[in-house]
């Protein structure tokens, strides 16, 4: 059964203390299904010592002192024993001029020659095996996809442990007893597993699952949460952790994840209205490379421009792609290099990245005039903020006219403007500090240098957003 994202991320979105729901993805736990030859031996109806005793008295130990004596049991036992017999009808103790003289009655008789008849057989069973836990599991093998479903289903593949197969000596009897009897309801019945002899068959199947990203207040850690059939798995959970956590995914998952379409929108709407054609980031990238081989300090990258076929640095480039990491560079240099407006758009705002450096900035912009435009929030309460950073930001605005600074509520733009220069991208500008030294999240965005007409109707768009929420606070 594949329960709703939507009911799983609202079930489990607060579990983490200090972490912020991110994604929650339609995914696929890797498993094996099973077949395999196995010895089974048949539960025995009584205890080891019922039937040693019983044994005892059809070989003519007629007493509990020989019984005793025999077996090397302390009488007591013995007499314990006995009782227990004599109740479920296995023997008789009939009252003789001698003593009590003990013997098995026709129903312990029964018992004892079935009891002789008990063998290991050899019987051939499936059970499903998992890949991450590297174990038989107990599931109920029509909850498993085949890999052909979870392709049509688009869910995410969790890669496995290791892609071998498992071996005898991976099959504890166990814990395939115990799959069995969950995969394979009364097949076994009183039965037990005692070895595992071979694999006849190995199947690739898949469990549906849910995978839970969380991000921590600061943003410096990301950590998985594993939902089957609506409850958290903390083996596996467990096992991926060790595995690496959301380093294990590789980022192909979280890239997806923590980047909505929806955000990507804009930026290609930008691309489509600006006449400059766009560079690449793959070109950008692989020229900064080749240039950072020849030498050891940061170099002037330049590179061909398409539109117009001269060589310009790509610093200087009208119209390009930008990466992660320059995000943080360019928003200091947006602030510091100012003059007339200035525009910030960040569905949240954090302490992480509203720190003092960058409010004694925001402050200095302000008193040498430039009109400063921020909005903010998701939602119309900005509950996914940080309250510190928001009163840090709403002193700015209350001290300065020309400072404008309100929650617009329903807002997932990340817009950067200064002056003539703008960027449209997925980086969340006052939540985000895109720190190098923390695990790479992928986040792009487009640069428009003196792209007047358009940036200039982003940013009247942008401002009287900003400026009606402001004043209906006010």
């Amino acid at each position: 059964m594949i329960i709703d994202d939507t009911r799983v991320a609202e079930r489990f979105a607060s579990i983490r203390p200090g972490y912020t729901l991110l994604a929650c993805e339609a995914a696929a736990l890797p498993q094996f299904l099973i077949s395999a030859s196995v010895l089974i031996q048949q539960k025995m109806p009584i205890p080891p010592i019922d039937e040693f005793v019983m044994q005892g008295i059809n070989e003519g130990l007629s007493s509990v002192a020989l019984i005793a004596e025999f077996f090397g049991l302390e009488e007591d036992l013995v007499t314990l024993t006995l009782s227990r017999l004599w109740h479920s009808d296995l023997i008789d103790m009939p009252v003789a001029s001698a003593g009590r003289k003990l013997r098995l009655t026709s129903q312990g008789l029964k018992t004892l020659e079935e009891l002789s008849e008990l063998v290991p057989s050899e019987q051939e069973v499936y059970f499903s095996f998992d890949r991450l836990l590297w174990k038989s599991v107990p599931l109920f093998t029509r909850d498993l996809l085949r890999p052909k479903e979870i392709e049509q289903q688009g869910l995410l593949q969790i890669p496995p442990r290791w892609v071998k197969k498992p071996e005898v000596a991976d099959l504890p009897a166990r814990d395939v007893d115990r799959a069995i009897k969950e995969s394979m309801k009364n097949v076994l019945n009183d039965a037990s597993v005692l070895l595992v002899k071979r694999l006849e068959r190995t199947e690739q199947k898949y469990l549906p699952c849910h995978v839970l990203v969380y991000e921590s207040l600061d943003d410096l850690d990301h950590v998985l949460e594993i939902s089957v059939d609506g409850r958290l798995r903390e083996d596996i959970r467990n096992a991926l952790d060790s595995l690496g956590g959301v380093e294990y995914f590789n980022f192909d998952f979280a890239r997806s994840a923590l980047t909505d379409s929806t955000e990507i929108r804009p930026v290609i709407e930008i691309v489509e209205q600006v006449e400059t054609p766009v560079v690449p980031l793959e070109v950008v990238n692989e020229v900064r490379r080749q240039a950072r081989i020849t030498s050891n300090e940061e170099p002037s990258v330049e590179i061909a421009d398409v539109a117009t076929g001269r060589t310009v640095s790509i610093e200087n480039m009208d119209v390009r792609y930008i990466d992660t990491f320059e995000h943080p560079t360019f928003l200091t240099q947006a602030i510091l290099e100012a003059n007339n407006r200035l525009l910030i758009t960040s569905p949240w705002v954090k302490r992480a990245v509203v720190r003092r450096d960058l409010i004694e900035k925001l402050y200095s912009a302000a008193k040498r005039g430039v009109k400063i435009h921020i909005g903010y929030g998701v939602d119309y309460l900005g509950s996914e903020c940080d309250v510190d950073a928001l009163e840090k930001l709403d002193k700015l605005a209350k001290q300065f006219k020309n400072f404008h600074f309100a929650c617009l509520g329903g807002t997932h733009a990340k817009i950067l403007i200064w002056d003539n220069n703008q960027i449209t991208t997925s980086f969340n500008w006052l939540s985000y500090r895109g720190d190098q030294n923390r695990t790479y999240r992928q986040e792009h965005g487009v640069l428009l240098r003196n792209q007047v007409k358009v940036i200039n109707g982003f940013w009247a768009e942008q401002k009287d957003w900003i400026e009606r929420a402001a004043s209906r606070r006010n």
